[in-house]
């Protein structure tokens, strides 16, 4: 637990820092920062540019009456609108003091999708590229590099674990040891390798353009589920 402790205080630190949040006590006794940034006579040339990008005055008497007008103007809404923030309090030794946030509301969409879920029976990844591949026979772009016939016994089956493994993202090593003795790593990176090209991969388009495919169950409205799907992410679940 200690180690961990410390890594996360670290990476917090680390982030502190480079933000300008936190210093180190006589950390200028070590190297300074400013050593590392552009000289003036480089910075000169691209001032101009910069601020017209910004939208910020060039001159510097200009730029700092607009600075003062910005806060000015930001300090003054936030006056106005503190009887109404529910989220800060002022304590009685003048100190700011926020309050926990309260959590969103589940909208009628969030609740759809959640039933929605709930009821999609569950189905097994493998399973639906067995099915994809009977509908498509996209394995048939697999193959040796030298385009010869595979000699692979349960060619399409091997073709469609190494599918499974790399698309999902875990690797030979960690694919073979859930499979437990059906596919070795050895194997998954060998056909990864030698069988799977882009070559293969450039037939896919116009096979799964030659028809209109009917997946069944597999078919999702993305244009209704995503809104909700995006609302369930921004409640933090």
């Amino acid at each position: 637990m200690r180690l961990n402790f410390e890594i996360c205080i670290f990476s917090y630190v680390a982030v502190e820092l480079k933000s300008g949040d936190i210093c180190v006590f006589n950390s200028e006794a070590y190297a300074d920062y400013r050593e590392q940034l552009l000289s003036w006579n480089d910075c000169q040339p691209l001032v101009e540019a910069y601020c017209q990008q910004l939208g910020f005055p060039t001159q510097a008497e200009d730029f700092v009456e607009n600075l003062k007008n910005s806060l000015t103007q930001t300090a003054s809404a936030v006056d106005l609108g503190y009887p109404n923030n529910t989220s800060v309090i002022i304590s009685e030794q003048g100190e700011l003091v926020l309050k926990s946030p309260l959590a969103n509301r589940e909208s009628a969409s969030l609740k759809n999708l959640e039933a929605l879920i709930s009821a999609m029976p569950d189905r097994n990844l493998i399973d639906i590229l067995r099915d994809v591949d009977y509908w498509t026979n996209f394995t048939r772009n697999f193959g040796p590099l030298s385009s010869s016939d595979s000699k692979l016994d349960r060619s399409t089956e091997r073709y469609l674990l190494t599918t499974f493994t790399y698309g999902c993202n875990l690797g030979a090593t960690q694919a073979a040891r859930h499979m437990r003795g059906v596919i070795t790593s050895r194997m998954l990176s060998f056909l990864n390798q030698r069988h799977i090209s882009l070559r293969g991969f450039s037939g896919f388009e116009s096979l799964f353009n030659q028809s209109d495919q009917a997946f069944g169950d597999y078919l999702i409205d993305l244009d209704a589920i995503l809104p909700a799907l995006e609302e369930k992410l921004n409640l933090g679940f």
